[in-house]
């Protein structure tokens, strides 16, 4: 139960960051190939809007997991 719970809170939540970074950085790289000035521009700004996304996230995840972590860390140091 204890290997799920960490499953879920860690490899999850930096797996789905992780999979929003790699697709929206290959729809940037290959929305320079679209002849249609329109769809090159949504599909550019739309992937690059979820590049800065997923670095934030990315951020907001690993700044949770290092305070828990911590936090873990110290009680094992306090209690015992």
């Amino acid at each position: 139960m204890n290997r799920q719970r960490f499953f879920r809170r860690v490899v999850l939540p930096a797996a789905f960051v992780l999979a929003v970074m790699i697709i929206s950085t290959n729809i940037y790289d290959l929305s320079r190939h679209v002849e249609s000035r329109l769809l090159h521009g949504f599909l550019a700004n739309g992937s690059a809007v979820f590049m800065f996304l997923s670095i934030w996230l990315g951020a907001f995840f690993a700044n949770t997991l290092l305070v828990n972590g911590l936090k873990g860390m110290a009680s094992i140091f306090i209690y015992h």
